[in-house]
């Protein structure tokens, strides 16, 4: 029996399907089954305190309709997208606009339109250069009361080795948890 080749563009097929496979599986365990498991959730009578659950259809939705402060914050929740979603889109294209001239002193207003973005990372260094300070730092502080717990603090040499092991473990964390706190990732 002769075997058959796979062509080149079956063969990238096949590659590119097996390099979507760990976002498909991704996706579909915390996106896709949570979302059909919440919609179908949402069509019963289901709560935390009981396991039983009973199909109402959609009484939920109509009741959370008749309710006047679900209509309120909707109402907001509206104006507020309204107002942040478009406003900053239409302010922040304009912004660029006025910063792309070729104007005298344009370089001052650039700055000044930076800064604020500056400022924010400046400000997380200063708090995060408070909290791992080594001497009074929260974070220094809650690691000499757990390794009091865990390490015998007698001999100098195995506390000096305790300290620098728990300092290593917690470098990572350290440099990005600064990040996540400024609510960026890299």
């Amino acid at each position: 029996m002769k075997k058959q080749r796979l062509s080149l563009s079956r063969r990238q097929a096949i590659i590119g399907v097996v390099f979507l496979l760990p976002f498909l599986i991704h996706f579909s365990m915390f996106l896709i089954y949570p979302f059909f498991s919440t919609a179908y959730t949402s069509l019963t009578n289901a709560n935390l305190m009981s396991l039983t659950e009973k199909f109402v259809g959609l009484k939920n939705y109509q009741n959370v309709l008749k309710d006047k402060l679900f209509i309120s914050s909707l109402k907001n929740t509206g104006l507020y997208l309204l107002i942040d979603g478009v406003g900053v889109v239409i302010f922040g294209m304009l912004m660029a606009l006025a910063l792309n001239q070729k104007i005298r002193g344009i370089s001052f207003f650039r700055t000044a339109f930076y800064i604020p973005v500056l400022v924010d990372w400046v400000i997380v260094s200063i708090v995060f250069l408070f909290i791992l300070e080594p001497n009074f730092g929260v974070a220094n502080y809650v690691l000499r009361q757990s390794a009091a717990e865990i390490f015998d603090q007698s001999a100098a040499v195995h506390a000096h080795h305790s300290h620098r092991f728990r300092l290593e473990r917690i470098r990572l964390l350290c440099r990005f948890l600064p990040c996540s706190f400024a609510g960026r990732t890299g």
